[in-house]
């Protein structure tokens, strides 16, 4: 897609791209307490989840032990290779988990969802983009071994107090790319 490309679903959430294929999902849309996906491609990807915390509590994340979960922005990052890709794991994020299976379904019952990274550019880049947030000014990590137990990243969630914004993102995923070159 273009630099410009922008989709719009009839729900009235956007997908806006731009040149390095890291696109924004925003004013997620809801109907009857489900999220609408008609803009959101059933392609295959990589996704971060920008998320809100807004108090301080504590969260047990499964068999990895508890999170003390402080106000500020979590930005989770996962891959969608399964049946429905991205808007199949979008929808899955947006709703609360009756029986959590994964790291983020826990953090999620405890956090607003603000927007959503996608790419579905070049095959899986989780690992490059947990790298690439990590790099980004404030970046903490809260938890080690959040979300890649089955890789050798050390966390795929990072706390900031301000969330950073996308530009700032796509500039340091593509710094990473060209190292990587």
């Amino acid at each position: 897609m273009s630099a410009s490309s922008r989709l719009r679903g009839n729900a009235g959430s956007s997908i806006q791209w731009n040149r390095t294929g890291v696109a924004r999902l925003s004013g997620l849309a809801y109907v009857d307490g489900k999220m609408a996906t008609t803009a959101i491609t059933t392609a295959p990807g990589t996704y971060a989840l920008v998320l809100a915390g807004r108090k301080t509590n504590t969260v047990r994340i499964g068999s990895l032990g508890t999170l003390e979960l402080k106000p500020g922005v979590y930005i989770y990052i996962g891959s969608a290779f399964g049946p429905g890709g991205l808007a199949a794991r979008i929808r899955h994020h947006t709703e609360i988990a009756v029986r959590p299976h994964w790291h983020s379904d826990y953090l999620r019952a405890a956090c607003d969802l603000i927007e959503v990274w996608i790419t579905t550019q070049g095959g899986r880049h989780e690992h490059s983009w947990a790298r690439a947030v990590a790099r980004l000014p404030g970046s903490q990590v809260p938890m080690p071994g959040f979300g890649s137990s089955d890789c050798n990243c050390q966390t795929h969630l990072f706390w900031f107090q301000h969330a950073p914004s996308i530009r700032t993102f796509r500039r340091f995923v593509q710094t990473m790319v060209n190292v990587r070159r």
